[in-house]
């Protein structure tokens, strides 16, 4: 689950580098849903979202399993690897 200013995606900044991270392991075969943060969904609510971007990974039954809120560089070295893991994982 991706919350991030979705029009970022393409600029050189951390959210865009998160956005393009996200969406290259969609391609890869993992599943993710975005979200821009002034979405009604009932998702933002269910998993308290207050702060963009932010990536939750959930499992199989919606439980979450790791959250990353914010944009700092070791946040956003975190998702790439967490990432990288499941790509590596669904690949094998």
């Amino acid at each position: 689950l991706l919350v991030a200013n979705l029009s970022e995606a393409e600029e050189k900044c951390s959210c865009g580098d998160i956005i393009r991270a996200v969406r290259a392991a969609q391609k890869e075969g993992i599943v993710a849903q975005e979200f821009n943060p002034d979405s009604k969904s009932e998702l933002l609510k269910r998993y308290r979202i207050l702060t963009a971007p932010t990536v939750l990974f959930l499992d199989a039954s919606g439980n979450e399993v790791a959250r990353y809120e914010g944009e700092d560089r070791g946040t956003v070295a975190a998702i790439r690897s967490h990432l990288k893991r499941m790509t590596e994982r669904s690949g094998s």
